[in-house]
């Protein structure tokens, strides 16, 4: 099946990108998207449920084509639980506002959890379960493809389910397996593909005679088992880059959350202030999906010729994709703007166009004005104009503005 990302937001607020095999046809390859128009887009579906609300863009979109991506996000309301569920493509979850629990369930892995209830002074039904986390805003989750994940509030989950069960549900596909249901399964085959047991020393002690030893040394545990999928990026005290003036730059990739890696995805937090600009800039192996968390600013998007494919205001809410390669810059006015910016390589590299660190800055002022075509004047203002990197803070001028 061709390959694709996709890209979830959640509210308790979350923001999920998947990166897999999901789009309908083959995402075109890095760098040769070839859109001359990009949208900041709203929701085209919205949906619902008993818990809350998920609101989906459409994935035939060219910008969504052209990265390979699909957004949807999902609004859970308290004591609601998002059912487990999983997608062929890896998900890169943002979570915009609230808190919760989220599980992740990754296949080969073991049950690291035990949990006992006592009735009346014995020990009753055990349980065995991965870890359940719990998450807060700014937190960036990593979910592989194929693996399952529920999420939501961890208060009154079992009371909840309780409550809510009743003979009828057996009627409702969109519930789960009724108590009828449930023991009919116990006397077929399918049941016993789940390999249930009531009692984890008897699975254990029976594995240990069909093996004829002890419990095997299992690599996977000492590896992929034990990555950390969960990083926080929306910590001011996270920042990578803050300038007190103009904002802040938070950013996760596979060097500080090596799971990544496996998922070919990284992320960036950033908040600017009022009247600051974050640098124009571009990937060159990655392409980008911004995420609107709150206020609003003016941004435009350059082609590889300096043909303006976006030049408009992004507000709350809002997606824009930015495909490799081409320049973007964003700036504000009287709000602040908070964004989350997902890019489909796990080691995104981001070059400024202007800046202490910026391409312009280390050329010779002669090749600036011969390359642009402009007199050695402009060329110094052009190189040495801007001290900053990556953030400045921008006063009101009158004019239009370029990324260039």
């Amino acid at each position: 099946m061709a390959k694709a990302n996709f890209l979830f937001t959640l509210s308790l607020c979350l923001v999920l990108l998947f990166h897999g095999s999901l789009a309908i046809r083959q995402p075109q390859p890095q760098g040769e998207c070839q859109v001359d128009r990009i949208d900041a887009l709203e929701p085209d579906n919205r949906v619902e449920c008993e818990a809350g609300v998920v609101e989906s863009w459409n994935p035939n979109d060219d910008q969504f084509q052209c990265a390979g991506v699909a957004v949807v996000r999902k609004t859970i309301e308290p004591k609601g639980l998002s059912l487990p569920s999983y997608s062929n493509a890896p998900q890169l979850v943002y979570i915009v506002q609230g808190r919760g629990v989220v599980g992740t369930i990754f296949a080969g892995c073991p049950e690291t959890f035990q949990e006992s209830q006592q009735t009346g002074g014995s020990s009753g039904f055990q349980d065995q379960h991965q870890k359940v986390r719990r998450f807060r805003r700014g937190d960036i989750i990593a979910i592989p493809a194929g693996n399952f994940y529920l999420a939501g509030n961890p208060e009154e989950f079992e009371q909840r389910y309780n409550e809510r069960r009743d003979p009828r549900d057996e009627r409702d596909p969109r519930r789960g397996p009724s108590e009828a249901t449930t023991k009919q399964l116990q006397q077929s085959l399918l049941w016993n593909g789940f390999k249930a047991t009531k009692n984890p020393a008897e699975r254990q002690e029976q594995l240990e005679r069909e093996s004829g030893q002890g419990r095997p040394y299992n690599g996977l545990e000492e590896t992929f088992c034990s990555l950390r999928n969960v990083e926080n990026i929306g910590d001011p005290s996270r920042a990578d880059v803050f300038v007190t003036e103009a904002g802040r730059v938070s950013t996760v990739n596979s060097n500080n959350l090596h799971i990544l890696q496996r998922l070919q995805l990284s992320a960036s937090h950033v908040v600017l202030h009022n009247n600051a600009v974050r640098l124009p800039h571009w990937h060159m192996n990655a392409h980008s999906v911004i995420y609107a968390v709150r206020g609003q600013a003016q941004v435009q998007v350059v082609d590889e010729n300096g043909n303006a494919v976006f030049d408009g205001n992004v507000r709350q809410g809002q997606v824009l994709t930015v495909p490799q390669n081409f320049a973007v810059v964003k700036r504000t006015e009287r709000d602040e703007f908070e964004y989350v910016v997902f890019q489909t390589n796990d080691n995104a590299m981001t070059t400024d166009l202007a800046g202490r660190a910026s391409t312009i800055r280390a050329l010779p002022v002669e090749v600036i004005a011969n390359a642009y075509r402009v007199s050695l004047e402009d060329a110094r203002r052009l190189k040495f104009g801007t001290q900053e990197t990556t953030l400045t803070s921008a006063r009101p001028r009158s004019g239009r503005w370029a990324a260039a």
